[in-house]
């Protein structure tokens, strides 16, 4: 399995690495050469934390990120668990899931951004995604509770297509909702606090299961 998925990607990247320019049609105006200012990463945080929106979309994002990140580090537990009812999953079956789910994720995270692009409603999609979510865990809980395999199966798939684009979405949501402070500084805190959520939910989820 490793093996095959070593050659996929290899035969997407090294055309990548051919085609890639190595540097631009047209040079870049004097403006652009001009070295930024380097923004401060502890200001730009604490500013960020004194607007509530910023807040609200930092917890929604742990919530989602967290959990996306827990079960990708757990998923070989929780799926080849002996006590899941109907028995667990094979490594085979747990690499597919993986596959299928990320497949899935992308295709949904690419149409989001499309949409995104044309209608620029942040707040209507991060909530369409933060609700999917909500609904689709509780809904795989009920198809784990069963032990419906080909269920279980579906709702990850269904899952990820909420939780991968969560990701561009929040981003985007935290630079418009925090402007005209830095991106990245804003962006990177963010994907910091997903990671630290998932961290903590994935020590949990190995001590429950």
């Amino acid at each position: 399995m490793l093996l095959n998925m070593n050659y996929v990607i290899t035969a997407v990247t090294i055309p990548m690495f051919i085609c890639i320019r190595a540097k631009p049609e047209f040079p870049p105006s004097r403006v652009s050469l001009k070295v930024p200012e380097t923004p401060n990463f502890f200001a730009g945080v604490r500013k960020a934390l004194t607007d509530c929106n910023f807040v609200v979309l930092m917890l929604v994002f742990m919530f989602n990120n967290g959990t996306f990140v827990a079960l990708g580090s757990t998923i070989a537990d929780i799926y080849g668990s002996p006590k899941l009812n109907g028995g667990p999953f094979t490594p085979s079956q747990i690499s597919n899931i993986g596959t299928t789910s990320t497949i899935t994720g992308v295709v949904a995270s690419f149409i989001y951004g499309v949409l995104l692009k044309k209608t620029h409603k942040n707040l209507l999609f991060e909530r369409i995604v933060t609700i999917g979510s909500f609904l689709g865990f509780s809904i795989a809980t009920y198809a784990f509770l069963i032990g419906n395999k080909p269920f279980i199966w579906a709702m990850s798939s269904c899952n990820s297509m909420n939780q991968i684009p969560s990701i561009p979405i929040s981003l985007n949501f935290a630079s418009e909702i925090t402007f005209p402070q830095e991106a990245a500084v804003i962006n990177g805190f963010l994907l910091m606090s997903g990671r630290l959520a998932g961290f903590i939910t994935a020590i949990l989820t190995s001590i429950i299961s």
